[in-house]
């Protein structure tokens, strides 16, 4: 069933002045910049004009690395303190140039809800995440003491993430359903966050490959799935419907506001998803309120299966606005 949050009030808080370390700013400063992206379209994942047909950069842009990978081409840009990893011109990864290790929160005050499975399984250690990027979501899972293995298909990601973004972890280049189909290992949380270019893997998001990750997650696993869409649309409509034939207990969160493009998340499990009230109050001082809550009609999408999946049509005129939204975003950052 679907698990709906709990809204309520902010508890006050009292600001103390002191001297901030480098390393906070500059996460501090991620939070900043992704909050400001979330205020002006609720896009983090963003897209950008490059040379050779697709437009050209700004004139704030740096070209850090281009590689032509096996399913787009890749590059690393740097805009006004920046770094940024696109592919096919949609941003995959920003971060701040500086470079700092994240700290707990930090995505979550970002509107970035991945980092709720430390919050719904603080007892996680090990983990999968499909969809490397820049590593970013590595990064923060591991501030919370969990071990990460990432997979991802495009070759020429990882070399990147380790080079440009500072990622250090465990990972396997490979497709993320095959991956599933032949792994023997087990995961106290799995995160779904595929894209290629901005297209969706369909392939990824039926049910007989959520079955097949709850296979391979604990007893009291999580999977995580993020996607770029609107809370009441078809596309997220069908992922919460087929989620719901194969896990008892989901959540689903908005990072936007309304019925806008923006970023969905949901959390799946085989057990209860509850917060505890230590983890409220830790939420609390990130940010969360619990407004990002919401429920999807699940009854507005189909059912995807492998024999039976639309997902690629749902999602082409989000896939649309979203690359028209990241441009003007680009044209004009917003931080």
């Amino acid at each position: 069933m679907l698990e709906k949050g709990r809204t309520r009030a902010r508890l006050p808080c009292r600001v103390i002045a002191k001297p901030v370390p480098r390393m906070l700013c500059a996460t501090r400063k991620l939070g900043i910049v992704m909050k400001r992206m979330f205020r002006f379209s609720s896009l983090l994942v963003v897209a950008v004009s490059i040379a050779g047909g697709k437009g050209e950069a700004t004139a704030d842009t740096r070209v850090v690395e281009t590689v032509q990978g096996k399913y787009g081409r890749l590059e690393v840009l740097e805009l006004k303190g920046m770094r940024i990893l696109t592919c096919d011109g949609v941003i995959q990864t920003a971060a701040p140039a500086a470079g700092a290790d994240l700290l707990p929160g930090s995505l979550i005050r970002a509107r970035d809800y991945v980092e709720l499975v430390a919050f719904y399984r603080p007892r996680a250690r090990t983990a999968l995440l499909l969809g490397l990027g820049g590593g970013l979501h590595t990064r923060s899972l591991v501030c919370h003491g969990i071990t990460v293995h990432a997979v991802d298909i495009e070759p020429a990601v990882m070399p990147l993430a380790r080079k440009h973004f500072g990622f250090t972890g465990e990972a396997t280049v490979a497709d993320g359903r095959e991956f599933l189909d032949r792994t023997d290992r087990r995961f106290d949380a799995i995160v779904l966050d595929v894209f290629q270019g901005g297209a969706v893997p369909k392939q990824l998001y039926t049910k007989e490959a959520f079955a097949r990750i709850r296979q391979c997650l604990t007893n009291d696993g999580v999977l995580a799935v993020h996607l770029v869409s609107r809370p009441r649309h078809p596309a997220t409509a069908a992922v919460a419907h087929t989620l719901t034939t194969v896990f008892p207990h989901i959540v689903a969160l908005q990072s936007g506001l309304g019925n806008e493009i923006q970023h969905i998340y949901f959390l799946a499990a085989p057990s209860r998803l509850e917060l505890t009230s230590r983890q409220r109050l830790k939420l609390d001082a990130f940010g969360f309120t619990g407004d990002e809550f919401f429920t999807p009609d699940r009854k507005a999408g189909p059912l995807l299966t492998d024999r039976r999946t639309n997902l690629d049509e749902l999602c082409r005129d989000l896939a649309a606005e979203h690359h028209r939204r990241s441009l003007d975003i680009l044209r004009s950052p917003p931080w």
